[in-house]
């Protein structure tokens, strides 16, 4: 059933607060050229009071998580490269995050390896977070675009 975004006192319905005894609100989008649980990509994060933008793969099957972490050890210097572009750094502050993170590197793998950080990370990516009126400007689009092309590296390194 269709239901118009535009609420009696004129905020969209997915800006609502959430209440306890209500249904989510919260939207996701994934884009990537495979499975969302293999391939790293980009996102887009929509719930009222935590909006975020960027890329990565924070939820990796098996598989997947330890194919980023033959990446990252075939390539330390191109993720160091990469982390260290004045754009990149420059939209995302925080740097390549993660969700969860080993207390140690994962067997099999070095602890003096120099991309250790990486290795802890279970699934990783770039965010930037989005004030909830940003969704509603005219130009959220373009600066949507911005923050998916200065995470561009981030998927190519993955690629």
């Amino acid at each position: 059933m269709f239901c118009h975004p535009e609420t009696r006192n004129g905020h969209p319905a997915w800006l609502k607060p959430v209440s306890s005894d209500s249904a989510r609100t919260d939207v996701d989008v994934f884009a990537n050229t495979g499975n969302p649980s293999e391939n790293v990509g980009y996102y887009l994060h929509i719930v009222s009071g935590n909006c975020h933008a960027g890329a990565g793969l924070f939820h990796p099957s098996k598989a997947a998580l330890a194919s980023l972490r033959r990446r990252v050890v075939d390539d330390p210097q191109g993720i160091k490269e990469l982390v260290n572009e004045p754009e990149f750094k420059e939209v995302f502050a925080d740097g390549i995050v993660t969700r969860k993170a080993l207390n140690t590197v994962p067997d099999g793998f070095d602890n003096n390896d120099p991309a250790a950080k990486y290795l802890k990370m279970v699934g990783l990516g770039c965010h930037k977070d989005l004030p909830d009126a940003l969704l509603l400007e005219d130009d959220v689009i373009e600066q949507l675009i911005d923050i998916f092309r200065s995470a561009s590296p981030l998927v190519r390194y993955f690629e």
